[in-house]
Protein backbone atom coordinates (compact mmCIF):
# COMPACT_ATOMS: atom_id res chain seq x y z
CA UNK A 1 0.00 0.00 0.00
CA UNK A 2 1.51 3.34 -1.10
CA UNK A 3 1.26 6.84 0.33
CA UNK A 4 -0.88 9.56 -1.21
CA UNK A 5 -0.14 13.21 -0.58
CA UNK A 6 -2.43 16.21 -0.16
CA UNK A 7 -1.67 17.66 -3.59
CA UNK A 8 -2.88 14.45 -5.26
CA UNK A 9 -5.97 14.42 -3.04
CA UNK A 10 -6.72 18.06 -3.87
CA UNK A 11 -6.50 17.35 -7.61
CA UNK A 12 -8.87 14.39 -7.24
CA UNK A 13 -11.38 16.43 -5.21
CA UNK A 14 -11.28 19.34 -7.68
CA UNK A 15 -11.72 16.91 -10.58
CA UNK A 16 -14.59 15.18 -8.84
CA UNK A 17 -17.19 16.45 -6.34
CA UNK A 18 -15.77 20.00 -6.27
CA UNK A 19 -15.24 20.46 -10.00
CA UNK A 20 -17.02 23.82 -9.90
CA UNK A 21 -14.52 25.25 -7.40
CA UNK A 22 -11.99 27.86 -8.57
CA UNK A 23 -8.80 29.17 -7.00
CA UNK A 24 -9.75 32.56 -5.58
CA UNK A 25 -6.51 33.13 -3.68
CA UNK A 26 -3.20 31.45 -3.03
CA UNK A 27 -4.01 27.83 -2.11
CA UNK A 28 -7.68 28.73 -1.52
CA UNK A 29 -10.34 26.97 -3.63
CA UNK A 30 -14.05 27.90 -3.35
CA UNK A 31 -17.31 27.92 -5.30
CA UNK A 32 -17.23 31.17 -7.35
CA UNK A 33 -21.00 31.10 -7.81
CA UNK A 34 -21.66 31.30 -4.07
CA UNK A 35 -21.47 34.78 -2.59
CA UNK A 36 -19.30 34.89 0.51
CA UNK A 37 -18.50 31.22 0.04
CA UNK A 38 -17.66 29.71 3.40
CA UNK A 39 -16.49 26.25 2.37
CA UNK A 40 -12.90 26.14 1.10
CA UNK A 41 -10.26 23.62 0.06
CA UNK A 42 -6.49 23.93 0.26
CA UNK A 43 -3.49 21.61 0.32
CA UNK A 44 -3.78 21.68 4.13
CA UNK A 45 -7.36 20.41 4.28
CA UNK A 46 -10.93 21.65 4.15
CA UNK A 47 -12.71 24.21 6.28
CA UNK A 48 -16.29 25.41 6.57
CA UNK A 49 -15.81 28.93 7.89
CA UNK A 50 -19.51 29.26 8.64
CA UNK A 51 -19.72 26.30 10.99
CA UNK A 52 -16.10 26.08 12.12
CA UNK A 53 -15.87 22.49 10.90
CA UNK A 54 -12.53 21.47 9.37
CA UNK A 55 -10.55 18.34 8.59
CA UNK A 56 -8.11 16.56 6.30
CA UNK A 57 -8.43 16.10 2.54
CA UNK A 58 -8.12 12.36 3.08
CA UNK A 59 -11.24 12.38 5.26
CA UNK A 60 -13.09 14.46 2.65
CA UNK A 61 -12.03 12.09 -0.14
CA UNK A 62 -13.11 9.15 2.01
CA UNK A 63 -16.51 10.81 2.55
CA UNK A 64 -17.00 11.02 -1.23
CA UNK A 65 -15.61 7.49 -1.75
CA UNK A 66 -13.02 8.65 -4.31
CA UNK A 67 -11.28 5.88 -6.26
CA UNK A 68 -7.87 7.51 -5.66
CA UNK A 69 -7.96 6.06 -2.12
CA UNK A 70 -7.89 2.48 -3.37
CA UNK A 71 -4.66 0.84 -2.15
CA UNK A 72 -3.40 4.13 -0.68
CA UNK A 73 -3.19 5.64 2.74
CA UNK A 74 -2.42 9.24 3.76
CA UNK A 75 1.18 10.37 3.84
CA UNK A 76 2.60 11.07 7.28
CA UNK A 77 2.87 14.71 8.27
CA UNK A 78 4.15 16.94 11.01
CA UNK A 79 1.44 17.56 13.60
CA UNK A 80 2.95 20.92 14.49
CA UNK A 81 2.85 22.25 10.92
CA UNK A 82 -0.33 20.83 9.39
CA UNK A 83 -2.68 19.78 12.17
CA UNK A 84 -6.06 21.45 11.69
CA UNK A 85 -8.18 22.91 14.44
CA UNK A 86 -10.93 20.81 15.96
CA UNK A 87 -14.47 21.41 14.75
CA UNK A 88 -16.48 23.98 16.67
CA UNK A 89 -19.93 23.71 15.08
CA UNK A 90 -22.34 26.61 15.31
CA UNK A 91 -25.58 25.81 17.15
CA UNK A 92 -27.96 26.20 14.20
CA UNK A 93 -30.93 24.99 16.26
CA UNK A 94 -30.34 27.73 18.82
CA UNK A 95 -30.14 30.43 16.14
CA UNK A 96 -33.36 29.16 14.55
CA UNK A 97 -35.20 29.11 17.88
CA UNK A 98 -34.00 32.63 18.69
CA UNK A 99 -35.45 33.91 15.41
CA UNK A 100 -38.84 35.53 15.99
CA UNK A 101 -42.14 34.30 14.55
CA UNK A 102 -44.12 37.10 12.84
CA UNK A 103 -47.53 35.59 13.52
CA UNK A 104 -49.42 38.92 13.49
CA UNK A 105 -49.66 40.78 10.13
CA UNK A 106 -49.24 44.21 11.75
CA UNK A 107 -46.39 43.30 14.07
CA UNK A 108 -43.01 44.98 13.74
CA UNK A 109 -41.51 41.68 12.58
CA UNK A 110 -44.15 41.17 9.90
CA UNK A 111 -43.69 44.74 8.67
CA UNK A 112 -39.92 44.16 8.32
CA UNK A 113 -40.53 40.98 6.32
CA UNK A 114 -43.14 42.73 4.18
CA UNK A 115 -40.71 45.56 3.49
CA UNK A 116 -38.58 43.07 1.59
CA UNK A 117 -41.00 40.54 0.11
CA UNK A 118 -43.87 42.94 -0.68
CA UNK A 119 -42.44 46.47 -0.91
CA UNK A 120 -39.22 45.46 -2.65
CA UNK A 121 -40.06 42.13 -4.34
CA UNK A 122 -43.73 43.08 -5.02
CA UNK A 123 -45.01 39.70 -3.77
CA UNK A 124 -48.52 39.97 -2.27
CA UNK A 125 -48.67 39.41 1.49
CA UNK A 126 -51.28 36.66 1.07
CA UNK A 127 -48.74 34.63 -0.92
CA UNK A 128 -46.62 34.06 2.17
CA UNK A 129 -48.75 35.03 5.19
CA UNK A 130 -49.35 31.33 6.01
CA UNK A 131 -45.59 30.74 6.13
CA UNK A 132 -45.22 33.53 8.71
CA UNK A 133 -48.01 32.12 10.89
CA UNK A 134 -46.41 28.66 10.84
CA UNK A 135 -43.03 30.15 11.65
CA UNK A 136 -41.40 28.87 8.46
CA UNK A 137 -40.15 32.36 7.60
CA UNK A 138 -38.88 34.28 10.62
CA UNK A 139 -37.04 37.49 11.44
CA UNK A 140 -33.86 37.86 13.47
CA UNK A 141 -31.99 40.97 14.57
CA UNK A 142 -28.35 40.53 15.58
CA UNK A 143 -25.79 43.27 16.23
CA UNK A 144 -27.83 45.82 14.35
CA UNK A 145 -28.43 43.53 11.33
CA UNK A 146 -31.89 42.41 10.24
CA UNK A 147 -32.40 39.16 8.42
CA UNK A 148 -35.19 36.94 7.14
CA UNK A 149 -34.50 33.36 8.21
CA UNK A 150 -35.96 30.18 6.73
CA UNK A 151 -34.87 26.54 7.18
CA UNK A 152 -33.94 23.57 5.04
CA UNK A 153 -36.53 20.89 5.77
CA UNK A 154 -35.67 17.22 5.45
CA UNK A 155 -37.97 14.36 4.51
CA UNK A 156 -38.21 13.59 8.25
CA UNK A 157 -38.97 17.15 9.44
CA UNK A 158 -41.25 18.12 6.53
CA UNK A 159 -44.59 17.28 8.13
CA UNK A 160 -43.78 18.98 11.45
CA UNK A 161 -42.58 22.10 9.64
CA UNK A 162 -45.69 22.30 7.46
CA UNK A 163 -47.94 21.75 10.52
CA UNK A 164 -46.21 24.51 12.49
CA UNK A 165 -44.77 22.09 15.06
CA UNK A 166 -41.21 22.20 16.49
CA UNK A 167 -38.60 20.41 14.39
CA UNK A 168 -34.84 19.93 14.21
CA UNK A 169 -32.92 22.36 12.00
CA UNK A 170 -29.37 21.77 10.72
CA UNK A 171 -29.22 24.44 8.00
CA UNK A 172 -30.77 27.88 7.58
CA UNK A 173 -30.80 30.58 4.91
CA UNK A 174 -30.59 34.25 5.81
CA UNK A 175 -31.53 37.27 3.70
CA UNK A 176 -30.07 40.46 5.19
CA UNK A 177 -32.15 43.60 4.58
CA UNK A 178 -31.94 47.28 5.45
CA UNK A 179 -34.74 49.25 7.11
CA UNK A 180 -36.26 50.02 3.70
CA UNK A 181 -36.44 46.37 2.69
CA UNK A 182 -33.55 46.29 0.22
CA UNK A 183 -31.52 43.07 0.18
CA UNK A 184 -27.97 43.57 1.39
CA UNK A 185 -26.66 40.00 1.16
CA UNK A 186 -27.67 36.37 1.40
CA UNK A 187 -25.92 33.68 3.46
CA UNK A 188 -26.37 30.01 4.25
CA UNK A 189 -25.43 28.64 7.64
CA UNK A 190 -25.04 25.02 8.69
CA UNK A 191 -24.68 21.73 6.89
CA UNK A 192 -27.08 18.98 5.86
CA UNK A 193 -24.39 16.64 4.52
CA UNK A 194 -25.96 14.48 1.80
CA UNK A 195 -29.52 14.16 3.09
CA UNK A 196 -32.66 15.19 1.20
CA UNK A 197 -33.41 18.85 1.97
CA UNK A 198 -35.25 21.88 0.61
CA UNK A 199 -37.41 24.72 1.83
CA UNK A 200 -40.88 23.27 1.24
CA UNK A 201 -43.96 25.44 0.68
CA UNK A 202 -47.40 23.77 0.76
CA UNK A 203 -50.23 24.71 -1.65
CA UNK A 204 -52.28 27.86 -0.99
CA UNK A 205 -55.36 26.01 -2.22
CA UNK A 206 -56.05 22.31 -1.68
CA UNK A 207 -56.68 19.97 -4.61
CA UNK A 208 -56.96 16.24 -5.22
CA UNK A 209 -53.97 16.37 -7.55
CA UNK A 210 -50.45 16.73 -6.20
CA UNK A 211 -48.34 19.02 -8.37
CA UNK A 212 -44.80 20.09 -7.48
CA UNK A 213 -42.64 22.94 -8.73
CA UNK A 214 -38.91 22.93 -7.97
CA UNK A 215 -37.00 26.23 -8.13
CA UNK A 216 -33.70 27.57 -6.84
CA UNK A 217 -34.82 30.72 -4.99
CA UNK A 218 -37.45 31.67 -2.40
CA UNK A 219 -38.51 34.83 -4.24
CA UNK A 220 -39.15 32.92 -7.47
CA UNK A 221 -41.22 30.31 -5.62
CA UNK A 222 -43.41 32.93 -3.92
CA UNK A 223 -43.86 34.79 -7.21
CA UNK A 224 -45.02 31.68 -9.10
CA UNK A 225 -47.18 30.72 -6.10
CA UNK A 226 -49.43 33.71 -6.88
CA UNK A 227 -50.48 31.91 -10.09
CA UNK A 228 -50.02 28.22 -9.21
CA UNK A 229 -51.88 28.17 -5.90
CA UNK A 230 -52.53 24.41 -6.03
CA UNK A 231 -48.84 23.46 -6.29
CA UNK A 232 -46.27 22.42 -3.73
CA UNK A 233 -42.97 24.29 -4.01
CA UNK A 234 -39.53 22.88 -3.24
CA UNK A 235 -36.90 25.62 -2.95
CA UNK A 236 -33.35 24.29 -3.43
CA UNK A 237 -31.99 27.67 -2.11
CA UNK A 238 -29.20 27.55 -4.74
CA UNK A 239 -28.26 25.49 -7.79
CA UNK A 240 -26.17 23.03 -5.76
CA UNK A 241 -29.26 22.29 -3.69
CA UNK A 242 -30.93 20.78 -6.78
CA UNK A 243 -28.84 17.68 -6.10
CA UNK A 244 -30.67 17.10 -2.80
CA UNK A 245 -34.33 17.40 -3.73
CA UNK A 246 -35.10 14.06 -5.41
CA UNK A 247 -35.59 12.18 -2.12
CA UNK A 248 -38.88 13.98 -1.48
CA UNK A 249 -40.39 12.15 -4.46
CA UNK A 250 -39.18 8.59 -3.88
CA UNK A 251 -42.69 7.37 -3.02
CA UNK A 252 -43.97 8.55 -6.41
CA UNK A 253 -46.49 10.71 -4.55
CA UNK A 254 -46.81 13.55 -7.11
CA UNK A 255 -48.81 13.52 -10.34
CA UNK A 256 -46.57 16.06 -12.07
CA UNK A 257 -43.29 17.84 -11.39
CA UNK A 258 -41.98 21.01 -13.02
CA UNK A 259 -38.31 21.87 -12.49
CA UNK A 260 -37.51 25.52 -13.30
CA UNK A 261 -33.80 26.28 -13.63
CA UNK A 262 -32.22 29.72 -13.64
CA UNK A 263 -30.63 30.75 -16.92
CA UNK A 264 -26.97 30.83 -15.87
CA UNK A 265 -24.30 32.00 -18.29
CA UNK A 266 -21.35 30.30 -16.61
CA UNK A 267 -18.46 29.54 -18.99
CA UNK A 268 -18.65 25.83 -18.10
CA UNK A 269 -22.08 24.30 -18.89
CA UNK A 270 -21.58 21.39 -16.51
CA UNK A 271 -21.69 23.64 -13.40
CA UNK A 272 -24.77 25.66 -14.36
CA UNK A 273 -28.20 25.43 -12.79
CA UNK A 274 -29.53 24.25 -16.15
CA UNK A 275 -27.24 21.19 -16.12
CA UNK A 276 -28.08 20.31 -12.52
CA UNK A 277 -31.81 20.79 -13.16
CA UNK A 278 -31.63 18.48 -16.17
CA UNK A 279 -29.84 15.83 -14.09
CA UNK A 280 -32.55 16.15 -11.45
CA UNK A 281 -35.24 15.68 -14.09
CA UNK A 282 -33.52 12.54 -15.41
CA UNK A 283 -33.26 11.15 -11.89
CA UNK A 284 -36.94 11.79 -11.21
CA UNK A 285 -37.87 10.01 -14.44
CA UNK A 286 -35.67 7.05 -13.47
CA UNK A 287 -37.66 6.84 -10.22
CA UNK A 288 -40.79 6.09 -12.26
CA UNK A 289 -42.32 9.58 -12.25
CA UNK A 290 -43.83 9.95 -15.71
CA UNK A 291 -44.89 13.60 -15.89
CA UNK A 292 -41.62 15.49 -15.35
CA UNK A 293 -40.75 18.71 -17.15
CA UNK A 294 -37.49 20.64 -16.89
CA UNK A 295 -37.65 24.21 -18.12
CA UNK A 296 -35.72 27.47 -18.03
CA UNK A 297 -36.18 31.10 -19.13
CA UNK A 298 -35.02 31.92 -22.62
CA UNK A 299 -32.99 34.93 -21.43
CA UNK A 300 -30.31 35.11 -18.69
CA UNK A 301 -31.33 36.74 -15.39
CA UNK A 302 -34.99 36.82 -16.45
CA UNK A 303 -36.34 35.09 -13.36
CA UNK A 304 -39.89 34.61 -12.11
CA UNK A 305 -39.78 37.50 -9.66
CA UNK A 306 -38.56 39.92 -12.32
CA UNK A 307 -41.39 38.80 -14.60
CA UNK A 308 -43.92 39.11 -11.78
CA UNK A 309 -42.83 42.67 -10.92
CA UNK A 310 -43.21 43.59 -14.59
CA UNK A 311 -46.70 42.08 -14.79
CA UNK A 312 -45.85 39.28 -17.22
CA UNK A 313 -45.63 36.20 -14.97
CA UNK A 314 -48.15 34.08 -16.92
CA UNK A 315 -46.44 34.91 -20.23
CA UNK A 316 -43.08 34.10 -18.61
CA UNK A 317 -44.30 30.68 -17.44
CA UNK A 318 -45.76 29.86 -20.84
CA UNK A 319 -42.55 30.95 -22.59
CA UNK A 320 -40.22 28.69 -20.56
CA UNK A 321 -38.08 26.53 -22.86
CA UNK A 322 -36.68 23.01 -22.60
CA UNK A 323 -33.10 22.69 -21.37
CA UNK A 324 -30.85 23.08 -24.47
CA UNK A 325 -28.65 20.18 -25.58
CA UNK A 326 -25.37 21.70 -24.34
CA UNK A 327 -26.60 21.49 -20.74
CA UNK A 328 -27.81 17.88 -20.91
CA UNK A 329 -24.73 16.48 -19.19
CA UNK A 330 -24.91 13.15 -17.41
CA UNK A 331 -23.01 11.89 -14.37
CA UNK A 332 -20.05 10.94 -16.58
CA UNK A 333 -19.89 14.60 -17.66
CA UNK A 334 -20.76 13.76 -21.27
CA UNK A 335 -23.26 15.82 -23.19
CA UNK A 336 -26.07 13.73 -24.68
CA UNK A 337 -26.74 14.79 -28.27
CA UNK A 338 -28.65 11.68 -29.35
CA UNK A 339 -28.34 7.96 -28.83
CA UNK A 340 -24.92 6.68 -29.87
CA UNK A 341 -23.23 10.10 -29.99
CA UNK A 342 -21.98 12.23 -27.12
CA UNK A 343 -19.97 15.42 -27.36
CA UNK A 344 -17.87 16.67 -24.47
CA UNK A 345 -15.73 19.77 -24.00
CA UNK A 346 -12.18 18.99 -22.92
CA UNK A 347 -12.55 21.52 -20.09
CA UNK A 348 -15.38 19.42 -18.64
CA UNK A 349 -13.60 16.06 -18.64
CA UNK A 350 -12.82 14.67 -15.21
CA UNK A 351 -9.26 13.36 -15.32
CA UNK A 352 -7.27 11.11 -13.04
CA UNK A 353 -3.83 12.13 -11.78
CA UNK A 354 -1.00 11.06 -14.10
CA UNK A 355 2.64 10.75 -13.12
CA UNK A 356 4.34 12.45 -16.04
CA UNK A 357 7.88 11.76 -17.15
CA UNK A 358 7.67 14.39 -19.89
CA UNK A 359 4.47 16.43 -19.27
CA UNK A 360 1.95 15.81 -22.02
CA UNK A 361 4.24 13.36 -23.86
CA UNK A 362 5.58 10.51 -21.70
CA UNK A 363 3.82 9.11 -18.64
CA UNK A 364 4.71 6.38 -16.16
CA UNK A 365 3.06 3.07 -16.98
CA UNK A 366 2.38 4.07 -20.60
CA UNK A 367 3.73 2.72 -23.89
CA UNK A 368 5.16 5.17 -26.43
CA UNK A 369 6.27 4.04 -29.91
CA UNK A 370 8.57 6.08 -32.18
CA UNK A 371 8.11 4.84 -35.76
CA UNK A 372 9.62 5.95 -39.04
CA UNK A 373 11.98 5.21 -41.90
CA UNK A 374 15.67 4.50 -41.19
CA UNK A 375 17.92 7.52 -40.78
CA UNK A 376 15.25 9.93 -39.50
CA UNK A 377 16.76 10.15 -36.00
CA UNK A 378 14.46 7.86 -34.03
CA UNK A 379 17.31 6.47 -31.91
CA UNK A 380 18.70 9.97 -31.38
CA UNK A 381 15.36 11.12 -29.98
CA UNK A 382 15.27 8.17 -27.57
CA UNK A 383 18.83 8.96 -26.40
CA UNK A 384 17.91 12.62 -25.88
CA UNK A 385 15.05 11.49 -23.64
CA UNK A 386 17.43 9.17 -21.75
CA UNK A 387 19.88 12.01 -21.18
CA UNK A 388 17.15 14.35 -19.91
CA UNK A 389 15.97 11.74 -17.42
CA UNK A 390 19.46 11.16 -16.01
CA UNK A 391 20.36 14.83 -15.50
CA UNK A 392 16.95 16.12 -14.46
CA UNK A 393 16.95 18.37 -17.52
CA UNK A 394 14.27 20.70 -18.86
CA UNK A 395 11.74 19.28 -21.31
CA UNK A 396 10.95 21.10 -24.56
CA UNK A 397 7.50 22.71 -24.92
CA UNK A 398 6.43 22.23 -21.29
CA UNK A 399 9.58 23.86 -19.88
CA UNK A 400 9.31 21.66 -16.78
CA UNK A 401 12.26 20.06 -15.06
CA UNK A 402 12.45 16.27 -15.15
CA UNK A 403 12.76 14.31 -11.92
CA UNK A 404 16.12 12.49 -11.98
CA UNK A 405 16.07 8.75 -12.56
CA UNK A 406 17.82 5.81 -14.21
CA UNK A 407 17.31 4.57 -17.78
CA UNK A 408 17.65 1.11 -19.34
CA UNK A 409 18.39 0.80 -23.06
CA UNK A 410 17.88 -2.46 -24.97
CA UNK A 411 19.81 -1.76 -28.18
CA UNK A 412 20.25 -4.17 -31.07
CA UNK A 413 21.58 -1.98 -33.89
CA UNK A 414 23.80 0.73 -32.44
CA UNK A 415 27.02 -0.23 -30.67
CA UNK A 416 27.47 1.04 -27.15
CA UNK A 417 31.07 2.06 -27.78
CA UNK A 418 30.90 3.69 -31.20
CA UNK A 419 27.38 5.18 -31.24
CA UNK A 420 25.32 5.14 -28.05
CA UNK A 421 27.77 6.39 -25.43
CA UNK A 422 29.34 9.10 -27.65
CA UNK A 423 25.85 10.47 -28.38
CA UNK A 424 24.89 10.36 -24.72
CA UNK A 425 28.14 12.10 -23.81
CA UNK A 426 27.41 14.85 -26.33
CA UNK A 427 24.04 15.30 -24.66
CA UNK A 428 25.73 15.70 -21.24
CA UNK A 429 23.97 12.60 -19.95
CA UNK A 430 24.89 11.21 -16.55
CA UNK A 431 26.34 7.90 -17.77
CA UNK A 432 26.26 6.33 -14.30
CA UNK A 433 22.47 6.38 -14.53
CA UNK A 434 22.23 4.63 -17.93
CA UNK A 435 22.39 0.84 -18.32
CA UNK A 436 22.71 -0.81 -21.75
CA UNK A 437 21.62 -4.33 -22.72
CA UNK A 438 22.97 -5.81 -25.98
CA UNK A 439 22.05 -9.48 -25.67
CA UNK A 440 20.93 -10.00 -29.24
CA UNK A 441 23.42 -12.56 -30.60
CA UNK A 442 21.72 -15.28 -32.65
CA UNK A 443 22.12 -18.84 -31.45
CA UNK A 444 22.58 -21.82 -33.79
CA UNK A 445 18.82 -22.43 -33.61
CA UNK A 446 18.33 -18.86 -34.89
CA UNK A 447 16.68 -17.66 -31.66
CA UNK A 448 17.70 -14.47 -29.91
CA UNK A 449 19.91 -14.83 -26.89
CA UNK A 450 17.50 -12.48 -25.13
CA UNK A 451 13.75 -12.53 -25.86
CA UNK A 452 11.55 -10.15 -23.86
CA UNK A 453 8.50 -12.36 -24.35
CA UNK A 454 10.37 -15.29 -22.80
CA UNK A 455 12.95 -13.67 -20.52
CA UNK A 456 10.93 -10.87 -18.89
CA UNK A 457 11.51 -12.23 -15.38
CA UNK A 458 15.28 -12.00 -15.93
CA UNK A 459 14.87 -8.41 -17.06
CA UNK A 460 12.69 -7.58 -14.06
CA UNK A 461 15.38 -8.82 -11.66
CA UNK A 462 18.04 -6.72 -13.38
CA UNK A 463 15.87 -3.61 -13.30
CA UNK A 464 15.07 -4.12 -9.61
CA UNK A 465 18.80 -4.39 -8.91
CA UNK A 466 19.41 -1.10 -10.75
CA UNK A 467 16.61 0.69 -8.90
CA UNK A 468 14.78 3.96 -9.68
CA UNK A 469 14.39 3.08 -13.37
CA UNK A 470 12.12 5.71 -14.92
CA UNK A 471 12.63 4.91 -18.62
CA UNK A 472 12.96 1.63 -20.55
CA UNK A 473 13.98 1.97 -24.21
CA UNK A 474 13.70 -0.92 -26.70
CA UNK A 475 15.45 -0.12 -30.00
CA UNK A 476 14.35 -1.65 -32.31
CA UNK A 477 11.28 -3.39 -30.99
CA UNK A 478 11.45 -6.31 -33.44
CA UNK A 479 14.87 -7.43 -32.14
CA UNK A 480 13.51 -8.32 -28.70
CA UNK A 481 10.16 -9.89 -29.53
CA UNK A 482 11.43 -13.37 -30.48
CA UNK A 483 9.00 -15.08 -32.83
CA UNK A 484 6.32 -12.41 -32.47
CA UNK A 485 5.28 -10.96 -35.81
CA UNK A 486 6.20 -7.30 -35.35
CA UNK A 487 3.88 -6.28 -38.20
CA UNK A 488 0.75 -7.56 -36.50
CA UNK A 489 -0.55 -5.10 -33.96
CA UNK A 490 -2.46 -7.68 -31.92
CA UNK A 491 0.64 -9.87 -31.44
CA UNK A 492 2.86 -6.93 -30.51
CA UNK A 493 0.26 -5.60 -28.08
CA UNK A 494 -0.09 -9.00 -26.43
CA UNK A 495 3.69 -9.38 -26.15
CA UNK A 496 4.20 -5.93 -24.62
CA UNK A 497 1.26 -5.98 -22.19
CA UNK A 498 3.20 -7.65 -19.32
CA UNK A 499 6.15 -5.30 -19.95
CA UNK A 500 3.88 -2.24 -19.72
CA UNK A 501 2.27 -3.62 -16.55
CA UNK A 502 5.71 -4.09 -15.01
CA UNK A 503 6.75 -0.56 -16.04
CA UNK A 504 3.55 0.79 -14.48
CA UNK A 505 4.34 -0.99 -11.23
CA UNK A 506 7.75 0.67 -10.88
CA UNK A 507 6.66 4.08 -12.23
CA UNK A 508 8.59 3.81 -15.51
CA UNK A 509 7.68 4.64 -19.10
CA UNK A 510 8.22 2.12 -21.92
CA UNK A 511 9.60 3.74 -25.10
CA UNK A 512 9.89 1.54 -28.20
CA UNK A 513 11.54 2.32 -31.54
CA UNK A 514 10.37 0.54 -34.70
CA UNK A 515 10.92 0.76 -38.46
CA UNK A 516 8.15 1.29 -40.97
CA UNK A 517 9.72 -0.03 -44.18
CA UNK A 518 11.23 -3.37 -43.17
CA UNK A 519 9.69 -6.76 -43.80
CA UNK A 520 7.17 -5.48 -46.33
Amino acid sequence: MSHINNKELLVALLDGPYSDFKEIGQDDWRDPEEKNAGFSLSTKGFCDHRTGESGSLYDLAEKHNLSILNNHHPASYSQSSTQLKKPSPVDIQRIWEQSKVADHPESKLAILIRSYLTNFRKIPFESYADLLRKGLIRMKEYRGERMLVYPSLSAETLNDGIDGKPFTVSRIQRIYVDDKGHKLKKKHLGSTKEETVAFVIPPLEKTSKKMAIIVEGLEDALSIRTDRKESWFFVATDKAGLKRVAGFFKDNNFDSILVVADNDNDHSPSVTGQALAWKLGEKLKSMGIKNVQVKMPDKPKDDANKAFKEGRLVEWINALIDIPEQFRIDDQETRKVHEGLRIQRASEVKTRPIKWLWPGVLAAGKLIIIAGDPGLGKSQVSLFICATVTIGGIWPVSGETCEKGNALILSAEDGADDTIVPRLTALNAELERIHIVQAVTLREDKERAFDITRDLERLKREIENIGNVRLIVIDPLSAYLGNTNSHRNAEVRAALTPVVEFADGIGACLLCVTHLNKGG
